[in-house]
């Protein structure tokens, strides 16, 4: 895939955890009150963390909408050169606050300083803050476009009215600051001396290379809808996406572009997108065999959705015992959970469904992966589990004279289908 030309390239910082310690007695607003500081502590990073190579300063634009002319100030005592903004005629309470620059938005809460405020991550270790936020427009842990809007600008936490406070950081110390390719220091002292009108307006979003193939492949305009980001690349910088009205295509140069949708969307961006447990999508969402549900596999396991049970994810050494049974056409049918570690802490499982009857598969390092169904898995769970006298299963549920049976760590359950009854025996 070509990625010269693209809007607004980035390649995206992976990992990066800052500790934020900020406070402050109060942020200029409309009609700030004399005085009036917010003095954040300077943001460092947590000792284990090593500091990225800076990269060049993203394209910032104005955390506001296209063409609304806004004033600013600076408090002396703000150390990471901060400012404050508020509309020019009023009307500051309400506003759209938008993504400055692409990149992974976060949603954070301080009673005493910062009030609602939105991080952004945007790669090379620059970061953006957007404080005193009455309302957030994104979910926590997600990528956001240029232009997008993030929040509503209001007066939360230590603040005396509504305004914009935002910040550039550069690997977690305040950088002056810099919107459409123009630095605003020296920074004036109060409002009304200086104003800028924001250059934040929307653009189109890129199609090309191919994503651009797979979206014109899958009749994009009527499976995923119009484009709503990108093409803008992964925070890991292995990746490019386009995000759409009804869900995204990824592309690795390894594994080529593919359309994840809808619900197992939703899923795979709680489970933290490409650097989740899954990675990247390896194929697109497809129907399963028996045509009642939808999946996507991904580098490191896979999603199943139907309309019954939602969409889950199935992975690692678990995915392969159910994929070994016959996946969703096995005894165990579909996921109903993701994988989930046990109350002991030594083990992994997953629940199933297969019509009104529920399946699990359990997993230690000292054990492997097992399959509990049906009767026998009603009785192992009336025992308590793996916490039970029997422990943890060692093996898939097998044929004996006169019914079924599975092994357990420490004991046997055993079924007899002529008279339905269940019987543990230890060894």
């Amino acid at each position: 895939m070509k990625v010269e030309g693209m809007l607004n390239p980035r390649t995206w910082l992976s990992g990066l955890s800052l500790v934020l310690l900020l406070s402050g007695t109060g942020c200029g607003s409309e009609a700030p009150n004399e005085g009036t500081q917010e003095a954040p502590t300077q943001e460092a990073p947590a000792q284990e963390e090593t500091l990225t190579s800076a990269l060049a300063r993203p394209y910032f634009q104005a955390p506001f909408p296209c063409g609304q002319s806004w004033t600013y100030s600076h408090h002396s005592a703000e150390v990471r050169r901060a400012l404050d903004f508020v509309k020019n005629g009023g009307g500051t309470s309400g506003q759209p606050q938008l993504a400055s620059a692409a990149g992974y938005a976060t949603r954070h809460y301080e009673a005493g300083g910062a009030g609602n405020y939105i991080k952004i991550d945007h790669g090379g270790g620059w970061t953006t803050y957007y404080f005193h936020l009455s309302g957030f427009s994104v979910p926590n842990g997600t990528h956001v476009a240029q232009g997008q809007q993030i929040g509503v600008t209001g007066s939360t936490g230590a603040s005396s009215g509504a305004h914009v406070h935002y910040e550039q950081l550069l690997n977690g110390v305040g950088q002056d600051i810099v919107l459409n390719g123009v630095s605003l220091a020296p920074y004036p002292g109060s409002y009304g001396s200086r104003s800028i009108v924001s250059n934040n307006c929307p653009v189109s979003c890129v199609l090309q290379g191919d994503i651009k193939a797979k979206y014109d492949a899958v009749n994009g305009p009527v499976l995923l809808g119009a484009c709503r980001a990108g093409e803008l690349a992964t925070p890991d910088g292995v990746g490019r996406f386009n995000h759409f009205e009804r869900g995204s295509i990824y592309w690795t140069q390894a594994l080529g572009a593919h359309v994840v949708l809808g619900s197992i969307h939703a899923r795979w961006e709680a489970l933290n997108w490409e650097k989740g447990v899954l990675g990247y999508p390896i194929t697109d969402e497809l129907t399963t065999p028996d045509g009642v549900g939808r999946y996507n596999h991904f580098e490191r396991g896979s999603i199943y959705w139907t309309q019954a049970t939602g969409a889950w994810e199935v992975h690692g050494l678990i995915r392969e015992k159910w994929k070994a049974l016959g996946w969703e056409t096995s005894p165990l049918g579909y996921p109903i959970t993701g994988e989930m570690k046990t109350p002991d802490g030594v083990g992994r499982y997953n629940h199933f469904r297969k019509g009104t009857i529920e399946g699990s598969i359990y997993w230690t390092q000292a054990t492997g992966a097992w399959a509990v169904y049906g009767a026998i898995r009603e009785k192992w769970k009336s025992l308590g589990w793996e916490n039970s006298a029997l422990g943890y299963p060692v093996s898939d549920e097998y044929a004996v004279t006169g019914g079924r049976e599975s092994e357990f760590q420490k004991g046997f359950i055993t079924y007899n289908s002529a008279t339905g009854a269940l019987t543990v025996r230890m060894k």
